[in-house]
C-alpha cells in the first residue's frame, strides 16, 4: 500500500519520502512475483523490512585515515587471534580433516578465514539481512548487485531454505561462519552433516564444508601454499618491477629475491608474482596461485596477504621480518598526491583517495624520473 504524506521518519533516524521508499519497495514485489516467488513469501518479507540508514552510511562514508598494510595487518593477526585458532582447530579437528580430504583445502586456510571472517563465529553480525539488503539497494549507487543479493535471499526463504525469523548478518549482507553473500551461499553452500539442511550461522559443519566447496570450486590447489615473505637483495633493480608480472621462482631468485633468512629461492619454474604492500623498504611477498583464489573471496590485496599470514601463524610460523611502522595518510592527503601526480602526467586515474596499481605505479614512475630511491610508497610525494 502507498503513502501520500509528504516525509516521515524511517527506521534508523534518518527523515526520507515514503514515496520513494514506498514506490521502491512496491517495485521490488513486482520484481519478485516475475520471478516466481510466492505471494504469501512476499507478504511476510516486506512486512518486517525496514530503512536501515546505518547501512547506507557505511558503505558511502569516506574514513578519514587511509589504512595502510601495518595498521591493516596488526589489527587482525593477533596472539588472541593465533591461539583461538589453534583451539579452534584442536576442537573441530575430526571436521577440518574431513573438508580437507573431501575439498583439498588445507585446516589452516579455513580456520584463517574463518577467524577473520567471524573471530570463529563470535561476530557473525546482528544486522537484520533482509532489511539491510533493500536499504543498500534503494540507495541506488549498487543497485544491481544488492538486489541480485536480495532476491537470492528471498528464493531460498521461498523454498524453506532460510528462516525469515531472526535472519541476521553484516551491515553488507553477509551471514554466517564465513559470512557468505546469498548469491554464494545459493551457488556454494552445502549440507556438511548429513541431515538434509544447510545452516551456515548455527551449524559449524555446514558452515565449514561450504567454505571448502567454495575454494575448492575456485580453483584451491591443494599441493601448493598460498605465498611466502622474501627479501630483495640490493642488486634487485626495482626500476624494472612491474606490479602483477608473474616469473618461475628460478627466476626472481637470479633477480635477487631471496627468502628471509637470506637463503636462496628453490630454483623452480613455479610462478609467482612479487607483491609490495609497503613499498620496496617494507614487508614484501612472493604469491602463488592460490593467493588468487584467496583474492576471489575477497578482491583485497591486505585481506588475501592476511588470510595467509594467519594461516601461516596457527601452524607455527614467525612473525613478518620487514613489516614496516607506517605513518597515518589521511583521504586528503592522497588526493592531493593524485592531483599533483596527475598534472605531472605520472597519474591517470580517479581523484579517489585510493593508492591503488595505478596510483603505485605513479609513485614508482615519479621516484624515477627524480632519482629517488624507488620505494613505491607515499614518502616520496609527501
Amino acid at each position: 500500500m502507498k503513502l501520500f504524506l509528504t516525509f516521515f521518519m524511517l527506521a534508523g533516524g534518518v527523515i526520507a519520502s515514503p514515496r520513494s521508499w514506498n514506490d521502491y519497495t512496491d517495485s521490488l514485489q513486482d520484481k519478485m512475483q516475475e520471478q516466481s516467488i510466492s505471494t504469501d513469501t512476499i507478504n511476510k518479507i516486506f512486512s518486517q523490512i525496514k530503512y536501515l540508514s546505518h547501512t547506507v552510511s557505511k558503505d558511502s562514508s569516506q574514513a578519514e585515515f587511509i589504512k595502510t598494510f601495518e595498521n591493516y595487518y596488526s589489527k587482525r593477526i593477533t596472539e588472541r587471534r593465533i591461539e583461538a585458532g589453534k583451539i579452534a582447530w584442536e576442537e573441530h579437528r575430526l571436521l577440518l580433516n574431513r573438508a580437507y580430504k573431501k575439498f583439498g583445502i588445507h585446516p589452516r586456510y579455513l580456520l584463517s578465514f574463518w577467524g577473520l571472517e567471524t573471530n570463529y563465529g563470535k561476530t557473525k553480525g546482528n544486522n537484520q539481512l533482509l532489511s539491510a539488503l533493500t536499504s543498500l539497494a534503494f540507495d541506488g549507487r549498487r543497485r544491481t548487485f544488492f538486489e541480485k543479493q536480495l532476491f537470492a535471499v528471498t528464493r531460498a526463504i521461498d523454498k524453506k531454505k532460510l528462516p525469515l525469523k531472526n535472519l541476521t548478518g553484516s551491515w553488507a549482507g553477509a551471514f554466517g561462519h564465513f559470512q557468505f553473500m546469498p548469491t554464494t551461499y545459493e551457488s556454494y553452500a552445502i549440507d556438511g552433516n548429513g541431515d538434509g539442511k544447510i545452516d551456515l550461522v548455527n551449524n559449524i559443519p555446514d558452515a565449514v564444508f561450504s567454505a571448502g566447496n567454495y575454494l575448492s570450486k575456485m580453483g584451491w590447489d591443494r599441493e601448493k601454499t598460498w605465498g611466502r615473505e622474501v627479501i630483495a637483495t640490493k642488486n634487485f633493480d626495482w626500476k624494472k618491477y612491474k606490479e602483477g608480472e608473474k616469473k618461475p621462482l628460478k627466476d626472481w631468485d637470479k633477480l635477487g629475491i631471496r627468502k628471509t633468512n637470506k637463503q636462496r629461492l628453490p630454483r623452480l619454474d613455479i610462478e609467482a608474482k612479487l607483491i609490495v604492500p609497503q613499498g620496496s623498504n617494507g614487508a614484501l611477498f612472493l604469491v602463488y596461485d592460490n593467493f588468487n583464489r584467496i583474492m576471489k573471496w575477497n578482491r583485497s590485496t591486505f585481506y588475501a596477504i592476511t588470510v595467509g599470514r594467519l594461516a601461516d601463524r596457527i601452524i607455527g610460523y614467525s612473525k613478518l621480518k620487514k613489516l614496516k611502522k607506517e605513518k597515518k595518510l589521511t583521504d586528503k592527503q592522497v588526493k592531493k598526491a593524485q592531483e599533483q601526480l596527475k598534472q605531472k602526467g605520472f597519474y591517470r586515474g580517479k581523484i579517489d583517495g585510493i593508492i591503488g596499481k595505478g596510483m603505485r605505479k605513479a609513485i614508482r614512475d615519479f621516484e624515477i624520473k627524480n632519482d629517488l630511491p624507488v620505494n613505491g610508497n607515499m614518502d616520496s610525494v609527501l
